[in-house]
């Protein structure tokens, strides 16, 4: 059975009211964090691709799932890394980290956990735009979420998220990589879970 690792409530079952994937309406109230436009499929596979060629010379080697069956049942790659592009954390100074969606706004659709707490093999989370990139632990992210507590936000009645700002990403973050400076900053070292067991030498690169 799998839980909600927000809450630890049945996915299938009522949520706390604290729960972000809790299945009620949100307000969004967020005047300076707003997308201008639907997030375009197209430009998120060009960061894919841009963060599997930055990740080549920290020597990591990923191998990206393209069709929707296996992104399904076992994740975005083989190795557990979770790519997103966050186009105005360079503008904003923050991360929007997001943990539920839903296909269209519609109040009769349940929420469905997505980002961080979808349940699939991600273990790595890798967020940025083409000026900084950073490289987290998932589980760091969901105690994140757990001891700060920040506000979730909700945009387009389709996406629920929340906001890390740079300056905790910095400290929680196992390297941040600055392209364009030709930069990378080491942090919190990675424990490689297991079985990544094709992978925890590259994963060692990173610590």
């Amino acid at each position: 059975m799998k839980l909600c690792p927000f809450c630890n409530a049945p996915e299938d079952k009522p949520h706390t009211t604290s729960c972000p994937t809790r299945n009620d309406k949100m307000q969004s109230g967020d005047p300076v964090y707003r997308d201008a436009r639907p997030r375009s499929f197209q430009v998120g596979l060009e960061f894919q691709d841009y963060v599997c060629t930055q990740l080549a010379r920290e020597h990591i080697v990923l191998q990206n799932l393209g069709s929707k069956l296996y992104q399904l049942q076992v994740g975005e790659n083989l190795q557990g890394f979770e790519i997103k592009y966050d186009e105005r954390c360079t503008d904003t100074g923050r991360l929007s980290i997001e943990v539920a969606e839903k296909s269209r706004d519609d109040p009769a659709l349940p929420w469905t956990a997505s980002g961080i707490a979808r349940s699939d093999n991600t273990w790595l989370y890798i967020q940025g735009d083409r000026d900084i990139i950073f490289i987290f632990a998932k589980s760091w992210l969901l105690q994140y979420y757990t001891t700060a507590q920040p506000e979730i936000a909700e945009k387009f009645g389709t996406i629920r998220t929340f906001y890390v700002p740079f300056t905790d990403a910095e400290l929680g973050a196992a390297r941040v990589l600055r392209p364009k400076a030709s930069q990378s900053t080491k942090g919190i070292p990675l424990s490689v879970p297991q079985p990544q067991w094709a992978y925890a030498d590259q994963v060692s690169q990173l610590t």
